[in-house]
C-alpha cells in the first residue's frame, strides 16, 4: 500500500489565530486573497514567505515579514540569506527577524518586542506538515508530504517512482539524488548539498570557494546590475560537497552539478528537470 495523503499549512498555536482565520483576516497560501491587499503582514520568513512577499510587493502591497529566526530562509547559507534580505529591503519590504507574534487580533498582530503591526491581511507561512496520520499497518509505504521529510514536489515524485518499483520488484533500492532547494524570489537563490560547517564535521580540511556569476558573459549581459555569486564547498581532497547560488538563474544552475559523486535533483519548477526526463526516455 502506498500512502500519499499530502500536506497542509502548519498553523502555530497563537492566541487569536483561529478567530483571525475564521474572520478572513488571516489566510494561508491555500486561501490567497483574490485581490491584492493594500498591506500584508507575513508570519514566517521561509521559502513561501519570501516568494509571496516578493510577489505581493511587486503587485503593490505594503509588505512586512516577521521571522522567528535570526535570518530569513531557514537553514540557508548566511550569505544567501543576506542576499535575499537586501533584495527584499531594496523593494521596500520591512523585515523583523528574531521576533515572534504572541497575539493576534482583528486587523493587527502584536510582536514579542511589544510593538503592534496592523495590516489588511495576515498571511501564515510557518511551514508545512502531513495532512493526515499514517495508517498503523505493516507494509505501508509513505511518500511525499505525508512522510514529513521534505515538502518538495520532485522529492514526492521520486519517492512515488521508488515505491512503485519496490512493489513491482523492479528495483528494491534506489539512491536518492542530492535534493536541491530554490527560493524563487527576484533574484532567486538555490542550494544543494552541505554548507562549510556541515562539511567540516566530516572533514576538518573542507574548504570553500566563492566566485561571481559575472564570470558568465551571458549573466553579465543580462543582469548587469546584479551582484550574484556562487559558493562551492569541497572536501580536503577537492570533492564538491555543496553549492550555494544567489542571482538570476540560480535554480537552473543548481540542477547541473554532481555532488559527492551523486546527481542533483533539480528544483521545481525549472528547465533542468527536463534533463532527467530526456535521459530516462520518459514521456
Amino acid at each position: 500500500m502506498i500512502w500519499a495523503a499530502g500536506g497542509k499549512p502548519h498553523i502555530p498555536a497563537i492566541p487569536g489565530i483561529a478567530e483571525a482565520l475564521a474572520a478572513g483576516f488571516a489566510v494561508t497560501p491555500r486561501e490567497l486573497p483574490a485581490a491584492v491587499p493594500p498591506s500584508l503582514l507575513i508570519l514566517g520568513g521561509g521559502a513561501a514567505g519570501i516568494e509571496l512577499a516578493t510577489f505581493f510587493r511587486i503587485a503593490g502591497s505594503a509588505v512586512t515579514i516577521v521571522e522567528a529566526g535570526n535570518t530569513l530562509g531557514g537553514r540557508l547559507d548566511f550569505r544567501l540569506a543576506q542576499f535575499l534580505t537586501a533584495a527584499l529591503e531594496k523593494r521596500g519590504v520591512k523585515i523583523h527577524t528574531a521576533n515572534t507574534i504572541p497575539r493576534i487580533g482583528d486587523g493587527w498582530a502584536e510582536l514579542a518586542d511589544g510593538s503592534r503591526l496592523t495590516a489588511s491581511k495576515l498571511l501564515i507561512t510557518c511551514g508545512w506538515e502531513a495532512a493526515a496520520a499514517v495508517p498503523a499497518s505493516p507494509g505501508v509505504q509513505v511518500i511525499g508530504d505525508a512522510a514529513g521529510r521534505r515538502f518538495l514536489a520532485p522529492v514526492a515524485e521520486w519517492e512515488a517512482e521508488a515505491a512503485v518499483d519496490r512493489l513491482c520488484g523492479i528495483s528494491p533500492e534506489r539512491t536518492q539524488p542530492v535534493v536541491a532547494r530554490a527560493i524563487f524570489a527576484i533574484p532567486e537563490v538555490a542550494t544543494a548539498g552541505m554548507t562549510l560547517d556541515e562539511a567540516r564535521k566530516m572533514d576538518a580540511a573542507a574548504y570553500e570557494r566563492r566566485l561571481p556569476l559575472t564570470l558568465s558573459g551571458r549573466y553579465m549581459a543580462e543582469h548587469p546590475l546584479e551582484n550574484g555569486f556562487g559558493v562551492g564547498v569541497y572536501s580536503g581532497a577537492g570533492e564538491l560537497l555543496g553549492v550555494h547560488l544567489a542571482g538570476s538563474g540560480a535554480a537552473e544552475l543548481a540542477g547541473a552539478f554532481q555532488i559527492n559523486g551523486r546527481a542533483v535533483m533539480p528544483p521545481h519548477p525549472s528547465l533542468s528537470e527536463f534533463n532527467r526526463l530526456l535521459q530516462a526516455g520518459e514521456s
